[in-house]
């Protein structure tokens, strides 16, 4: 029974960790040259969120162009110029290829290095994080219950069973002497009554 108990809890557990996890934050960098445009392309499913920050160095403004397309290649988000630092987000509405795309066309001579800090999380069920957190915790107490409940209803052992049953008194020497001497003067008695 402690183990269907302990099944259950790492069950609830693990189904906690798929609903929460993310990636580890990656570092992606790239150098974008002067009149050019990179890319980063990711493999996205669909309500797939991805967060990240932008930091540019390089050139008078430390700037580039930066926008993201789907996979059919329509642009879903656009920042425009972006200098120094800015963070930016956006949800996946369809499994495929998002590409990031950095440019410095603008730029005649400055290349310009973009480090990309990012994270990809899993979609939550479409609910917000803590009310899935709450669901989960409230799911891990009810597991709890039931355990210790399938525990308490197991069946005693068979060492429990035989406490349970009255002694039997426990003669003593003195007392099964007695009956030996009550037993052989019952047959002397017989001998001699018969003669």
């Amino acid at each position: 029974m402690k183990q269907i108990a302990l099944k259950t809890v790492g069950l609830v557990f693990l189904l906690l960790g798929t609903f929460f996890s993310a990636e580890a934050t990656r570092v992606e960098t790239v150098t974008v040259n002067a009149l050019t445009t990179m890319t980063l392309a990711f493999e996205l499913d669909d309500e797939y969120k991805f967060s990240g920050s932008l930091s540019i160095v390089g050139g008078s403004n430390n700037d580039v162009d930066f926008w993201v397309t789907d996979p059919g290649g329509v642009k879903i988000l656009d920042l425009g110029r972006v200098s120094q630092e800015r963070g930016f987000e956006f949800e996946a509405r369809a499994n495929g290829t998002y590409v990031l795309h950095f440019s410095n066309t603008f730029s005649l001579l400055a290349a310009k290095n973009v480090t990309l800090t990012y994270d990809v999380e899993k979609p939550t069920l479409g609910m917000e994080p803590f009310v899935l957190a709450w669901g989960a915790l409230i799911a891990v107490c009810i597991a709890a219950v039931i355990a210790a409940v399938v525990l308490s209803m197991r069946k005693p052992k068979q060492e429990d069973t035989k406490s349970a049953e009255p002694e039997k008194p426990k003669k003593s020497q003195h007392a099964r002497h007695a009956f030996k001497q009550v037993g052989l003067i019952a047959r002397l008695k017989e001998a001699c009554s018969t003669n």
